[in-house]
């Protein structure tokens, strides 16, 4: 693998596993053990590669990973070691979900990752640096504009679904969904023209 990069980690350019990713690649091979790879290709920057053994036996799921760790020296050191992997029944009563143990915080977790020069794939809150997401690095306007957007997004994509509002006179769930969303949106769409009255009060009044 190449070296980490310096500075903020933002949570899609740490190289990181997700296990639900792994788990849908086992289930499209229909096996309950499976060898493969991951690639990385991070801010058009190459490309960094790794092995993985996955097992999801009843009695014996884990992960094991094989790669070439390169620190920010250029020292190499050759990496192999396992990741357990524990199930917990699913809310909805319908099989389980399928988690890492990290194994520095011993914590289940859904994504692992390898940033700020650690030699190992572990939880984000394994590292005393923050891993950040999209929203925590835009300012609070934008983060209200980002939103109010992806909000608007998700009810267009239900609603080009042509699904049924009501059943026996009764809302769907999806309806209730729907509505949920529409009022989230029209609240931050509020936001939105509030934080643009108030920018335009502080503009500079030209007098020609």
């Amino acid at each position: 693998m190449s070296k980490h990069s310096t500075g903020a980690i933002h949570h899609f350019t740490a190289y990181r596993i997700d296990i639900n990713s792994l788990v849908c690649v086992t289930h499209t091979r229909a096996r309950s053990t499976f060898k493969s790879g991951l690639e990385w290709h991070i801010n058009g920057k190459g490309t960094s590669s790794i092995e993985y053994l996955l097992s999801l036996e009843p009695q014996n799921r884990y992960l094991q990973l094989f790669y070439t760790n390169i620190d920010y020296k250029g020292n190499k050191t050759e990496i192999n070691y396992k990741i357990n992997i524990v199930g917990v029944k699913s809310n909805l009563g319908k099989g389980e979900n399928l988690y890492f143990i990290c194994p520095v915080t011993s914590q289940r977790c859904k994504i692992l990752y390898q940033c700020y020069d650690s030699k190992y794939f572990i939880s984000r809150k394994a590292y005393t640096s923050r891993i950040y997401y999209t929203s925590q690095m835009y300012s609070k306007v934008d983060r209200v504009h980002n939103y109010y957007f992806e909000l608007n997004n998700r009810i267009n994509e239900i609603e080009s679904k042509s699904l049924k509002s009501h059943y026996r006179g009764e809302p769907t769930k999806t309806q209730n969904l729907l509505s949920t969303l529409k009022r989230k949106r029209e609240n931050f769409d509020n936001l939105r023209w509030s934080n643009f009255v108030k920018n335009t009060e502080t503009l500079p009044i030209f007098i020609f």
